[in-house]
């Protein structure tokens, strides 16, 4: 019931956010690594991309949007880490 609306929800949200990423350069799908970026493991401590959080929502991992955004979130500082600006 609720466990299931929310799955329903995370999992159209996040289809939404790979069908945006997918538009030019899908750079968040997959998770880097250190052949794809040299260093990357030594900069970023816990990988998240979005094929990650396909196979979390499949297990039912997300039981709440506050799970779900914390690795979204975790995308988007994981980026910023490894791509510092300047």
């Amino acid at each position: 019931p609720k466990a299931r609306s929310i799955a329903g929800a995370l999992n159209s949200l996040l289809d939404h956010f790979e069908k945006w990423d997918s538009k030019k350069n899908p750079v968040f799908m997959w998770a880097p690594n250190d052949v794809t970026a040299p260093g990357y493991s030594d900069v970023v401590k816990r990988p998240m991309a979005f094929s990650i959080m396909r196979a979390n929502l499949q297990r039912g991992a997300y039981e709440s949007m506050d799970s779900f955004s914390t690795d979204l979130l975790l995308i988007i500082d994981n980026a910023m880490l490894f791509n510092p600006v300047g």
